[in-house]
């Protein structure tokens, strides 16, 4: 618990030097599909259309409760992160990225992951709210699996508007430690938080007429 705080702590700081110090790059610029595999359970709905890629990093929450059952497990709570444009500046160290977006878990406890996330671009005041819609388990038990997010809110003006799905892909890191530890090492009602990194994909509708509110 205690290696879990002290990762949330520095990746804390490293975003508020980033929103200091490098606010004044674009959100979206990548906008080629980068070379990533995309598993079949979570492909997006036809009618929508790839617009533009961007890197995420950050601790993954799960919340360990009690389930009526006699045991406990761990409920998905949702990711705390930002988001880079650039992947060589994938990267841990302060004066190496620049964050233009950033998400916060928004959601019930119930197992359903509802994530806000916001630009931190000056001018761009878009905003979006998007939930879990399908995953696709990783063959690596060490990666969180990937997932596909359908957008349900979106405001403000920017380049998050009118986002309708998002895929995220090549996760590595995330994963909440064993359902048997949930209850015992770890107590009911307490948070544990993964370090992650990942790739999201966004997409938008073909239709000029398309508004998500």
């Amino acid at each position: 618990m205690k290696s879990s705080l002290i990762y949330f702590l520095t990746i804390t700081f490293f975003l508020l030097v980033a929103i200091i110090n490098a606010l004044q790059e674009p959100i979206g610029i990548n906008t080629e599909m980068p070379d990533v595999t995309i598993p079949t359970e979570i492909q997006v709905p036809a009618g929508n259309n790839f617009v533009f890629s961007m890197y995420a990093i950050g601790i993954y929450n799960d919340l360990c409760r009690y389930n009526g059952s006699g045991g406990s497990e761990w409920i998905p709570v949702g990711p705390e992160a930002y988001l880079l444009n650039d992947i060589s500046n994938y990267s841990y160290s302060p004066n190496a990225f620049s964050a233009v977006i950033a998400t916060v878990p928004n959601q019930p406890l119930d197992g359903t992951v509802i994530i806000t996330m916001d630009s931190i671009v000056p001018n761009d005041t878009s905003g979006i709210i998007y939930k879990k819609y399908a995953v696709s388990a990783s063959t690596d038990p060490s990666n969180r699996e990937s997932a596909l997010f359908k957008v349900f809110y979106s405001d403000g003006n920017g380049t998050l508007l009118n986002i309708t799905y998002i895929q995220e892909v090549s996760v590595s890191g995330g994963v909440h430690p064993n359902d048997s530890l949930c209850g015992t090492l770890y107590s009911d009602s307490g948070y544990f938080g993964s370090g992650f990194t990942s790739i999201l994909l966004f997409y938008k509708s073909n239709s000029t007429n398309q508004t998500i509110n």
